[in-house]
């Protein structure tokens, strides 16, 4: 059985204006110009019924707020609607009758009276049938709009759970290789493994602090890079040369947290890590209309001898799809002395 919810929308005082007054013109010309009744009875016949109506209308209208859907529609038609139509319509003429019996003494109107009942109650039966339909639609589409957002609501925590699943298999994907990075420094320098580690610390701080955020602005991802490029070029030396061009309105936009990361990771393991020669990072970011253009480019000494698995930029790819589905692009261009990776995002 359903509940009655407070917040559930009541018929609008507008629109029960509106409804009564029609109602009433039209049974106050039909009533005049048709049946020829004087002028004061007819409006005082046209206010009561239609009074009365728009009360009984109101209560057919709420109560069935209380109505449950399991049962079968056409159960439902023979076991309350049908039966509920008929105790409203000889109640609603029960009323009205009695009232205008008190506030008319005429004999002839009242004969006429009478005579009207077969077509009064039909009238009556049209017009709340069309009360009950019209607030069953109204039902039914609330409903479905509570079940098109139950299901958005569903789609969209399944959206989050997926994202904050790749990104936290991109967070320990970083710290091993920053683990691997102290490791091979600790026998041969201690000062810049103390650096590092401290440098280490500093970005994990705003990996937790920023984390559980969605999106970023880009220049709070960049200093999030600037850390990260700190840890490496203290295991690197000057193997590693970093370079950044970012406008202006680049920096005020939003982008999805730790995005730029795996690319810049990426760079390190296959660019720096595998080259005798210095190496060079760059990475630029523009507005091109309303997208944020990012380009990340390295330097390289041909193939990378140790093949990579790839899970860093195709979890990127993949966090991309889920947040802005076909509006973001993430292009890779490879070549013998180039990686190239362009992001862009709406």
């Amino acid at each position: 059985m359903q509940i009655f919810n407070p917040q559930t929308p009541k018929p609008s005082p507008t629109v029960i204006s509106l409804i009564w007054t029609a109602s009433t013109a039209v049974h106050i010309a039909f009533l005049y110009f048709l049946a020829h009744q004087p002028i004061k009875m007819v409006i005082i016949d046209a206010v009561v019924f239609n009074s009365l109506f728009v009360i009984f209308s109101i209560g057919v209208f709420m109560g069935l707020e209380y109505e449950g859907t399991a049962k079968p529609f056409w159960r439902r038609i023979m076991y309350l609607y049908l039966p509920m139509l008929a105790l409203i319509v000889a109640l609603w003429l029960l009323a009205s009758y009695s009232m205008l019996t008190i506030l008319i003494e005429d004999e002839d109107y009242l004969h006429a009276l009478n005579d009207s009942i077969t077509y009064r109650a039909l009238i009556g039966v049209f017009l709340f049938s069309i009360v009950v339909i019209v607030q069953q639609l109204i039902h039914y589409y609330r409903n479905y709009q509570q079940k098109e957002l139950k299901t958005s609501k569903l789609e969209n925590e399944l959206q989050r759970s997926k994202v904050n699943t790749l990104q936290m298999q991109m967070q320990p994907h970083f710290l091993f290789n920053a683990l691997n990075s102290i490791s091979s420094l600790t026998f041969e320098d201690s000062e810049k493994t103390r650096q590092m580690l401290i440098k280490l610390s500093e970005f994990l701080r705003y990996t937790t602090k920023y984390s559980e955020k969605q999106l970023v602005k880009l220049s709070d991802e960049l200093s999030h890079i600037d850390q990260y490029l700190a840890i490496e070029h203290l295991r690197f030396g000057e193997r590693l040369k970093y370079e950044k061009k970012v406008s202006p309105e680049a920096e005020t936009r939003f982008l999805p947290c730790l995005v730029l990361q795996p690319v810049i990771e990426n760079a390190i393991k296959h660019g720096v890590n595998q080259s005798i020669d210095p190496v060079k990072i760059t990475l630029n970011a523009k507005t091109d209309q309303d997208k944020l253009v990012i380009t990340i480019t390295n330097t390289k000494e041909g193939e990378s001898r140790k093949k990579g698995t790839g899970t860093g930029l195709k979890n990127l790819s993949n966090r991309l799809k889920i947040l802005y589905s076909d509006r973001a692009r993430l292009h890779v261009e490879n070549t013998k002395t180039l990686f190239t990776v362009k992001i862009v995002i709406p």
